[in-house]
């Protein structure tokens, strides 16, 4: 049996003439979080399509500790480059007040420039 999800918090950003490919934009996002040394934290790539079952998929970086999920996307849109984040609990996270650290944390990790 499948436990609650809750989508605990979303961002979107487009950054208008800005040229930039996924693995420069995810790269330089998993070496900050590494950085943090926040015990088992895992990574992955996952696609998701953008519409029906014939459109196009977008790669997300996801990162994942235990009951939290941090989905972020980032790609190039019209004349641009867009980017989104979601923060998902699941199961016995999906209470928001517990989440605050992890939530600081990712925040503080995507607090990084790119040139």
């Amino acid at each position: 049996m499948a436990g609650q999800t809750e989508l605990l918090s979303q961002w979107f950003q487009h950054f208008e003439n800005l040229h930039q490919s996924v693995d420069p934009f995810y790269d330089p996002i998993e070496t900050a979080v590494r950085k943090r040394e926040i015990p088992d934290v895992k990574f992955e790539r996952v696609n998701f399509k953008e519409g029906g079952l014939l459109s196009e998929s977008r790669e997300y970086l996801r990162i994942k500790r235990g009951d939290l999920r941090y989905d972020i996307c980032g790609a190039p849109f019209g004349n641009g480059f867009f980017v989104s984040s979601r923060l998902i609990a699941e199961g016995k996270w999906s209470s928001p007040g517990l989440v605050d650290g992890w939530r600081f944390g990712i925040q503080a990790a995507s607090d990084i420039s790119f040139s």
